[in-house]
């Protein structure tokens, strides 16, 4: 509720409170349209996640058993890679977070913006 009202005090300019107050009557109006896009948002975005963070995972692991100093014989050879692969599956994971935070934010501010519209036209 909160990031709503501190959206909703850029589009309007009033102070934080008033936002707030202004804003939870907005989520009381428009309660399904704004939970059915934050399901669907919520949704994708973690399939989104999930999908970048295997495929770098996959892409580690194919980088790493195809070049010749991680194999069995190699100077920095790599027997077990699972641990290396959760490493890279995790800070994966971190990057994608941080990036669809950004999209996250957006798609509320949007969705402010189209329920601010509807209420006052």
């Amino acid at each position: 509720m909160t990031h709503y009202s501190y959206i909703y005090s850029a589009i309007k300019g009033d102070s934080f409170a008033e936002s707030g107050r202004q804003v939870f009557g907005l989520v009381l109006k428009y309660t399904t349209l704004l939970a059915s896009v934050s399901v669907m948002c919520t949704s994708v975005i973690f399939l989104c996640k999930m999908s970048i963070c295997v495929a770098a995972s996959f892409m580690y692991y194919m980088i790493i058993s195809s070049m010749e100093q991680f194999g069995a014989t190699g100077a920095n050879a790599i027997t077990n890679p699972v641990i290396s692969i959760i490493v890279c599956f995790l800070l994966s994971y971190a990057i994608t977070t941080a990036f669809f935070n950004v999209f996250d934010i957006s798609v509320d501010t949007i969705l402010i913006c189209y329920v601010t519209d509807i209420d006052e036209n």
